[in-house]
């Protein structure tokens, strides 16, 4: 898992999820990142991090979960979702 956390292009934090069916079979893997039209934040463009944090921004980065379940849609069943924190 912790080769896939290394592909988070977020700058605050880097994580990993993987949905595994109860075959063990591996069903889906997210990690945390920008949105797929969005700049990426390592690449200088982290709203988070090039403002004062008084300004309110917080991270625009998505959920390594809510993209592991975007991938595994919703007709997976019986599966186990892990997740690197």
């Amino acid at each position: 898992m912790e080769v896939i956390t290394s592909r988070s292009n977020c700058m605050s934090r880097k994580v990993c999820c993987i949905i595994v069916k109860e075959d063990v079979q591996v069903v889906a893997i997210g990690y945390n990142g920008t949105r797929k039209d969005d700049n990426n934040c390592i690449e200088g463009n982290c709203e988070y991090y090039n403002t004062p944090h008084e300004s309110g921004k917080g991270c625009s980065c998505v959920h390594a979960e809510e993209n592991a379940l975007k991938i595994a849609e919703r007709k997976q069943i019986g599966c186990n979702l892990y997740c690197t924190t």
